[in-house]
């Protein structure tokens, strides 16, 4: 490995090495040039063009119409960028410029070429957009940019409406759904309530005093029987004293000699009656009940077939009744009418027994009801709100008063290429012109090391300076120096005049 002081002596030797034949730099440079010159006039030139475009907001307060459409303006420019580049929004701007292939695979070459020279820049922060493209024909590039911007704002317009379009149509749908799903509840509450009304909590006082009212009813009624039941023996008894009945008879038997059948028939029915308030048709006691009624009433109608038939001819006048059998009649009937009063109580009282038992059930299925019936109603007027927002918004961007895209900057005709950057490839020509000019000297030097100086020994270690001899200018130092000089120009001006015909050669190709 180099020391310290042999690399400084090395840097030093080459150093003085260029110096003595510094055309080679010169060379260097000019030939470099010319080269870079040449190649800048055959590489081809890519010029961009591009537009400005201002986002401008809402016309319209947000606090009177509020826009429906999406503000992200990222997400949105990025969504309308892949949209503009779709070949039914950019074949008819492309058949201007360029020849447009008849077969798909052609045109989305095409498209695919299109998209890959054009771009479509960002700031969200002072909501510009910018539009660019890149061609070899600077008119070219700007009337692309120019196409792609007024497409740009076509297509920016259609997403915004056909968004607005969109979410009103949406919004519509789901109102739609809850007023039916609102008016199915309405129905089913109202049903329930007809069918149930007096079943509820606001009918359960009302339900308690017609009970207490119907049970004083029916313990008024049956102290009015037990006073009748009292009587009627005691007047029968009487009435068969009246009609010199025998002594000693029992007065109920002659009671129920009456009319025997018809007597037990009307308690049957009575029965039934009162079994029917508590239980079902095909309960057994009631079926046993109705065969003991369908017996009697038999008995009844063959005992009737067997009395002998009277003639229209020859009625019997009916006998009238004496005070106290019609007194006795007037009471059997207030009994019998006692018996049906008693079954209608009876039954109103089982009503409303059962009205009230099952209060607790109808009022939490009706609150259940009613609360469904609010929360759809709730989201009903909630979607209503949103489907009128969602109208306006939609009226608004039809009438172009909503967020719009305005040009700010047209694309113009660009003067200077991008492609390629003369800076750098000037940069790089000399670069290497002095590479393969200047590079050999410090090669050769490396391989053939060569000390030609006090400054350059004295920097080599380990080897002492005894002596110094100072230089002598003899007449072949003298033209040997002038010979280097003269060579050095030369080689220097021949460089100079090669790039000079290069960059006329250039120039005149390019006039």
């Amino acid at each position: 490995m180099m020391e310290p002081r042999d690399q400084k002596a090395m840097i030093f030797e080459l150093t003085d090495g260029i110096l003595r034949s510094w055309w080679t730099v010169v060379a260097g440079i000019f030939f470099g040039l010319a080269a870079a010159t040449l190649a800048l006039n055959f590489i081809p030139r890519v010029y961009e063009a591009g537009t400005k475009l201002l986002v401008v907001p809402q016309q319209v307060p947000g606090e009177f119409i509020k826009s429906t459409v999406t503000e992200d303006m990222t997400r949105r420019a990025h969504a309308l960028g892949e949209q503009i580049f779709d070949e039914t929004n950019l074949l008819e701007p492309l058949s201007k410029y360029y020849r447009v292939p008849e077969d798909d695979k052609g045109r989305r070459s095409l498209i695919r070429a299109v998209r890959s020279r054009a771009d479509l820049g960002i700031n969200a922060r002072e909501g510009l957009l910018f539009v660019t493209y890149q061609d070899g024909d600077p008119e070219l590039a700007a009337a692309m940019a120019n196409t792609l911007t007024q497409v740009y704002i076509e297509t920016s317009k259609k997403f915004r409406t056909d968004q607005a379009e969109g979410t009103t149509d949406s919004v519509r749908a789901r109102a739609e759904e809850y007023k039916t799903e609102l008016d199915k509840k309405h129905a089913e509450l109202n049903g329930f309530l007809q069918q149930h009304y007096a079943e509820t909590a606001e009918s359960y006082p009302a339900n308690l005093q017609q009970l207490e009212a119907r049970q004083n009813d029916l313990e008024a009624s049956r102290t009015k029987q037990d006073e009748i039941n009292r009587e009627l023996p005691v007047l029968r008894a009487r009435l068969r004293k009246a009609q010199n009945a025998p002594t000693g008879s029992d007065p109920d038997a002659d009671v129920a000699a009456v009319d025997p059948l018809t007597q037990q028939l009307r308690q049957r029915r009575a029965q039934l009656d009162a079994l029917l308030v508590d239980y079902q048709e095909a309960h057994p006691q009631v079926q046993r009940k109705k065969r003991e009624i369908e017996d009697l009433e038999s008995r009844i109608a063959a005992r009737d077939a067997t009395a002998p038939p009277q003639t229209p001819d020859s009625p019997k006048p009916a006998a009238p009744l004496s005070p106290l059998a019609a007194q006795i009649a007037s009471l059997e009937t207030d009994l019998a009418r006692l018996d049906r009063d008693q079954l209608g109580i009876r039954r109103d009282i089982g009503m409303l027994e059962r009205r009230i038992a099952a209060t607790p059930s109808v009022q939490t299925r009706l609150e259940q009801l009613v609360s469904e019936r609010d929360l759809l109603s709730t989201k009903f007027l909630e979607f209503q709100t949103h489907l009128d927002t969602a109208e306006d918004a939609e009226t608004l961007e039809a009438s172009e008063r909503a967020q719009q895209i305005q040009v700010v900057e047209e694309a113009i005709v660009p003067t200077r290429p991008i492609h390629p950057q003369p800076l750098k490839i000037y940069l790089v020509g000399v670069m290497i012109g002095c590479l393969l000019f200047v590079g050999p000297l410090p090669a050769r030097r490396l391989l053939n090391p060569l000390v030609a100086s006090e400054a350059g020994m004295r920097e080599f270690e380990g080897v002492p300076l005894l002596v110094t001899i100072p230089r002598i200018i003899t007449e072949e130092a003298r033209g040997f120096a002038s010979r280097q000089l003269a060579k050095n120009l030369s080689l220097s001006i021949l460089a100079t005049i090669v790039f000079a015909a290069v960059y006329v050669y250039v120039n005149g190709i390019g006039g």
